[in-house]
């Protein structure tokens, strides 16, 4: 994505925006989200009638942030790059190279990623440690999620939203299976370069996001994951 500063379909800067609301989204149809935001929206997914009905907030899990402790002075680059669907950070110290990678997976809609990857810069062969701070939270203001049993050693949390669009209609169900995060992430010093994936699967029923979460680590396990989005894409 270095490469890309003349690409009009790219866009860089070494800062954020200090208007939350012109933060880069990304999103595939079915689900999207603002980046660095706390709500993740599913298409077709309401809560509340009439006039208070709005789309109902999912609670990001995508929502991270990356420091490398000891560190004062970093290159920082924050890229949307709309010809694969993907936000991507970047900073680097003299010796190392941190990537985060966000994307809604174009064709697997039920997916959302979140990448890490180490990368050493020199021949350096010391530890490098990056510290992990997320904000999910199983909460939402319009859906009542309850904590299910773990699915493959992710957490799986469901529930439904409050208040139909219609009167007497049915509330709507939300599913979710997140994959944990660290609070840090280590590059040993025998490795030059690691990268971790970390997957959210989003659905309307339990059976649904299960096999989606599923069909999301069999292209982890295939390295296809990342490269599957940008191919469809």
């Amino acid at each position: 994505m270095s490469d890309c500063e003349d690409d009009p379909a790219v866009f860089s800067s070494d800062t954020l925006p200090s208007d939350l609301r012109f933060m880069a989204t990304v999103a595939n149809g079915y689900i999207g989200t603002r980046v660095y935001g706390d709500v993740m929206h599913i298409n077709g997914v309401y809560n509340g009638e009439n006039g208070d009905c709005c789309r109902a907030d999912v609670p990001s899990t995508v929502n991270v942030r990356l420091t490398v402790p000891g560190e004062s002075s970093l290159k920082e680059t924050f890229t949307l790059n709309t010809r694969t669907g993907m936000f991507c950070f970047n900073t680097e110290t003299q010796d190392f190279k941190v990537t985060q990678q966000i994307f809604a997976h174009r064709t697997k809609v039920h997916l959302v990623v979140l990448t890490i990857t180490l990368e050493r810069l020199t021949i350096s062969k010391e530890q490098f440690t990056v510290q992990i701070k997320s904000s999910f939270v199983p909460h939402s203001q319009n859906i009542d999620f309850v904590n299910g049993p773990d699915f493959m050693g992710a957490r799986y949390i469901y529930g439904q939203t409050l208040t139909p669009e219609v009167k007497g209609a049915a509330r709507q169900s939300v599913h979710m299976i997140v994959m944990p995060l660290s609070e840090s992430l280590t590059l040993l010093p025998k490795e030059q370069r690691n990268s971790w994936e970390f997957l959210t699967a989003v659905a309307d029923t339990e059976e649904q996001v299960k096999e989606c979460f599923v069909e999301g680590q069999t292209l982890i396990q295939l390295n296809q994951l990342y490269s599957s989005h940008v191919a469809a894409w």
